[in-house]
């Protein structure tokens, strides 16, 4: 995981809505071999969105699950001065670089020890969307967040659990919308829009104690994958929020 705090020279305020320019400044930097990998069958190795801080400054957030993956982008834009994103026609002074390693076998190591957990609760930072039928879905089911997160780990572990269909059908039996607080957003990507949603929404976990702990290894990607769909363009940034704080942050709505 990779965390660039970045200041705008530009009087223009830092938006989400960069994340597609940002997308397409890091392919330009990368080898054109790897560009066209993440353009392709290793899109959902890599998930990147925008976090904007205040008025001149931004947070730009890359989460990589493959090992060769996120070391040819950390030696793309590690001890890089500045970023210039030719889409926006401006450069970004990086003020502060942040890289967090973690692999995809700690996270279930670490979610499988733990005490499951009864819920949590996705903060959705960037508008987040899924497509079912070939068509844009803006209203989630638990099911859709749930599926699009095995989708994801699945890219990068083909034979795990959570790539089979008769187990994730047992999963989201087990799986509920609790309290949320989402509204309609929109997102630029490719010149057009595209719907989705943003907010928070509390997922609470029935079943057994198993099912519990799949679930929350599950869900303890969603950091690092995003939501839905189009998430190495920037859409479905999301953080999660355990326990007590996520429930009252579902019901005060977003902030």
């Amino acid at each position: 995981m990779i965390a660039l705090t970045l200041t705008l020279q530009a009087s223009e305020k830092p938006s989400y809505h960069w994340g597609s320019a940002f997308h397409g400044m890091l392919m330009s930097l990368l080898p054109g071999e790897m560009a066209a990998y993440l353009h392709g069958d290793g899109q959902r190795l890599i998930s990147q969105w925008i976090q904007p801080l205040n008025q001149n400054r931004l947070i730009w957030r890359i989460q990589l699950l493959d090992d060769d993956v996120a070391a040819t982008v950390a030696k793309a834009i590690q001890n890089v001065p500045e970023l210039y994103v030719r889409d926006r026609r401006a450069a970004f002074p990086v003020i502060r670089a942040d890289c967090r390693e973690a692999y995809a076998e700690s996270l279930l190591d670490e979610a499988a020890s733990a005490r499951p957990r009864s819920s949590v609760t996705l903060e959705i930072c960037t508008p987040a969307t899924h497509k079912s039928g070939g068509r844009y879905v803006t209203l989630p089911t638990a099911d859709m967040i749930a599926r699009s997160l095995a989708r994801h780990v699945s890219a990068v572990w083909p034979g795990i659990i959570f790539s089979d269909d008769e187990e994730m059908e047992r999963l989201c039996g087990c799986l509920r919308v609790g309290r949320y607080a989402l509204s309609s957003a929109t997102y630029g990507v490719g010149g057009s829009y595209a719907l989705g949603y943003i907010g928070r929404m509390e997922l609470r976990f029935d079943g057994s104690e198993e099912e519990r702990r799949l679930l929350n290894a599950l869900f303890s990607f969603a950091p690092w994958c995003g939501i839905g769909a189009k998430t190495s363009l920037g859409m479905g940034g999301c953080r999660l929020i355990a326990g007590e704080q996520g429930k009252r942050a579902s019901a005060e709505g977003p902030a």
